[in-house]
């Protein structure tokens, strides 16, 4: 789990526990069947009291992002992927518009973060794109790709030293949470690597222009992906080809 450490301080209702938790799982922080923490823990971590924390979580259980069970092994857990995958597909059906806002948010960030993280970036920002990299080399699953993915666009927006930045791919991330089954996932790794390279490499070597356009070329691919993700059956799990692309 990355959990991003945001802190819900003065939040008296459910609901902003609610969003924020829902955007954890869909932007890949919390994996498919991954473990809660324990919710005195949790709420703790937030900032919140238990019974906001349980609000929330009885919301999300409501959705299908959640499964609680009880017993000794018993606790909150993340939705599996299948699961996950139809809530997407249902999202990409009913408010299509939420993608494609995602889209531009996402495409403005992108466009100058490449550049500004090239001056601004540590050490520590050029480890955490190669670790990026490497959990994209290895995935095998949908909530490996997530995971990947968000590590790498976090670290590339935290590199930057915008908080700004940080808040708003998180909520550009959430509105492109689409159904990734397990077939497409070779494509998607073979299709992104040399991008997340060439971005890597670029902000290593402090060269704006080249890690703006690997940006660029980052956002042209998820862009792709995620018309085409609006088109996947949920049951087959094909993806067809999208008439159109942006980038």
């Amino acid at each position: 789990m990355y959990w991003t450490g945001v802190r819900i301080q003065g939040a008296p209702f459910h609901g902003i526990a609610y969003d924020f938790i829902k955007r954890q799982v869909q932007i890949g922080a919390m994996r498919p069947s991954e473990q809660f923490p324990a919710e005195r823990k949790l709420a703790e971590t937030l900032g919140i009291s238990r019974a906001t924390l349980r609000e929330a979580l009885k919301r999300l259980e409501a959705e299908g992002y959640v499964v609680s069970s009880r017993g000794a092994k018993g606790g909150n857990f993340v939705a599996d992927e299948d699961a996950l995958n139809a809530l997407a597909y249902k999202s990409f059906m009913t408010r299509p518009d939420i993608a494609w806002r995602s889209l531009e948010y996402l495409d403005a960030i992108l466009d100058h973060a490449g550049a500004l993280s090239c001056d601004r970036r540590t050490p520590t920002d050029i480890a955490a794109l190669w670790h990026a990299i490497e959990k994209l080399e290895g995935a095998t699953t949908a909530g490996d790709l997530r995971e990947a993915q968000y590590l790498l666009v976090s670290t590339l927006v935290h590199s930057a030293r915008n908080p700004f930045f940080v808040e708003g791919v998180e909520k550009a991330l959430a509105g492109l949470s689409s159904p990734v089954h397990a077939d497409t996932v070779a494509g998607r790794v073979a299709q992104r690597l040399p991008v997340w390279r060439n971005l890597a490499q670029a902000i290593a070597d402090r060269k704006p222009e080249a890690a703006a356009e690997a940006a660029r070329t980052l956002f042209a691919v998820l862009s792709h992906e995620t018309l085409g993700d609006m088109t996947v059956d949920p049951q087959r799990g094909s993806v067809k080809e999208p008439k159109t692309a942006l980038g």
